[in-house]
């Protein structure tokens, strides 16, 4: 009888102790269980987030692209402007268009004091009237504007000298100015506005 107190003892003891892991693992397994959770919050947010960085690199990599293009456009189109100015300016160089004896003169004023311009590039119009003043002026356009006589004759020589053409010259000494009457202006003006009216 006292064999079976101390067994049952015993195995008290050992259940209880059972008891005691048991809690134990299941204190480690709750832990672990929060722990897993705890992770996958965290698994989850950065899942968000990483999502959120991609979507955000995109938008960037998109921005980027568009203005990588637009900076290309618009490379090509300065690259454009810039030819247009340098022809422009060769043709201004060379007075392109010029007969070729006031071609000459004009691309040599620099070593034949008194010459100013040519009539054409003196004269500064509206955009508008451009055209209107051209045939007005025909063939006067590319007369040469000099300061005098002297200037006028030097030039004239230097075209005999090298062959290089004709050329009529304005010197400034001799042009007289004009007084247009009262009435011719009056006329005038009736005329200008009716013109102006029919060009616009």
């Amino acid at each position: 009888m006292e064999v079976n107190q101390n067994a049952q003892e015993k195995m008290t003891e050992r259940f209880d102790s059972f008891d005691e892991e048991h809690r134990a693992l299941e204190e480690k397994a709750n832990h672990f269980v929060e722990k897993i959770e705890e992770l996958t919050k965290e698994e989850a947010a950065s899942e968000k987030r990483l999502s959120q960085l991609r979507e955000k690199l995109a938008k960037v990599n998109e921005k980027h692209a568009t203005l990588s293009s637009e900076g290309m456009e618009k490379e090509r189109h300065l690259q454009q402007l810039q030819a247009t100015v340098r022809s422009l300016k060769q043709v201004s160089e060379d007075y392109a268009g010029y007969y070729q004896g006031v071609r000459e003169v004009l691309k040599h004023k620099s070593e034949l004091p008194g010459v100013v311009n040519s009539v054409a590039e003196l004269i500064r119009v509206d955009e508008k009237l451009t055209t209107a003043i051209d045939i007005a002026l025909g063939a006067t356009s590319q007369h040469i504007v000099v300061t005098d006589e002297k200037a006028a004759a030097k030039a004239i020589t230097y075209l005999k000298t090298n062959r290089l053409g004709r050329a009529t010259f304005l010197p400034l000494s001799i042009i007289k100015e004009k007084q247009v009457p009262d009435t011719v202006l009056t006329k005038r003006k009736k005329s200008t506005d009716l013109l102006v009216t029919q060009v616009n």
